[in-house]
């Protein structure tokens, strides 16, 4: 197996178009990107080319991530820690994804996952004595989830197919599936597959993700022709807080 997908192998600056997609039409959708794309090395070492992704996204008393996206503000952030196994050895990223205005940046850190943990832990008891995380690529985060008081709100757990062009463009393509959702407010890292928890949208659905740095190639603007397919605002955290009732009163989120 492949070591967990510790680099995100598309740049931090990026531009995204998310499709909700009957889960039906992935194999049709495979095979029309097969010529110019291929799994990328963790897809390709599982059998259904899928790994799992588990993403405890935190947030303020207020909800005040959660209201950015509902709000539409153009210049929003999240804040999560994403690990891809349950394993007490393997590692978590921790991870600020900000809008601003169209574009995507992602701040991403690598940490022990018992460091995070306690980081988290002494956050809910006194944010200005918790430790440092080791890593300097987590130093934003940190502060981030200091300045803002945040804590753990909600796990986001799904299935994902990656695939990566095969000319090196910096385009990537994902295939999400079966996300579900659990209330957490303790710092739990875990994927737990084998618990019950809530579909953040139906089942027979499925996230289409385009991910691109440079111009949109012209295969992919046939490929949305050619599928019908229709831009749409897919947030996983914001679906997440929905479903497991999270959300503030009186927000309502415009999407799926």
């Amino acid at each position: 197996m492949a070591n967990p997908p510790g680099v995100d192998r598309t740049l931090t600056t990026r531009w995204e178009n998310k499709y909700l997609i009957e889960a039906a039409l992935i194999p049709s959708l495979r095979s029309w990107i097969e010529p110019f794309m291929q799994p990328d090395p963790y897809s390709v070492a599982r059998s259904d080319l899928k790994y799992p992704v588990c993403s405890l996204y935190l947030d303020n008393l207020n909800m005040d991530l959660y209201m950015g996206t509902v709000q539409a503000q153009k210049n929003r952030f999240k804040l999560r820690i994403r690990s891809y196994a349950d394993e007490s050895a393997s590692p978590v990223f921790c991870e600020i994804k900000k809008r601003v205005n169209t574009a995507v940046l992602k701040v991403r850190g690598q940490a022990v996952r018992v460091d995070a943990q306690k980081f988290l832990e002494a956050c809910a008891r006194d944010p200005r004595s918790a430790p440092s995380l080791a890593s300097p690529d987590c130093a934003e985060f940190a502060k981030s989830v200091i300045d803002m008081a945040a804590n753990p709100k909600v796990r986001i757990r799904y299935k994902r197919e990656a695939w990566e062009s095969r000319s090196g463009d910096p385009v990537r393509v994902t295939f999400d599936t079966k996300v579900q959702a659990e209330t957490t407010f303790d710092p739990n890292l875990d994927f737990r597959e084998d618990e019950a928890w809530l579909n953040a949208f139906p089942t027979e659905k499925a996230v289409l993700e385009v991910k691109f740095t440079e111009a949109y190639p012209v295969w992919l603007h046939s490929l949305i022709e050619t599928f019908d397919l229709h831009l749409q605002s897919v947030p996983k955290y914001i679906l997440g807080a929905d479903k497991t009732g999270l959300a503030p009163p009186n927000s309502v989120f415009e999407g799926v």
